[in-house]
């Protein structure tokens, strides 16, 4: 199992979850990808699209104003936004 992490504190959506769902398209089962994001909005949208597509989310506040998602691959193929992945 591998980890990887984004940083986006500084940007807005959908930037984001963009990055999230390009670096999940690399992930195999069991893989952690650690994301920082600065807006309440961001920490809905990635968590709502990680639960929709196989992701199991963490959430805790890192900073003030700042969260770290933790999202951890589930096995088996998904789907990803419209594209068919396998891990």
């Amino acid at each position: 199992m591998s980890e990887y992490r984004i940083d986006a504190v500084g940007d807005v959506c959908p930037v984001p979850l963009l990055k999230v769902q390009r670096a999940a398209l690399k992930l195999a089962p069991g893989d952690l990808l650690v994301v920082e994001v600065g807006q309440p909005r961001t920490v809905r949208n990635v968590v709502e699209w990680a639960g929709k597509n196989g992701f199991s989310a963490e959430i805790r506040e890192s900073a003030p104003g700042v969260w770290q998602l933790d999202l951890r691959a589930a096995g088996g193929g998904r789907s990803l936004g419209g594209i068919r992945a396998t891990g």
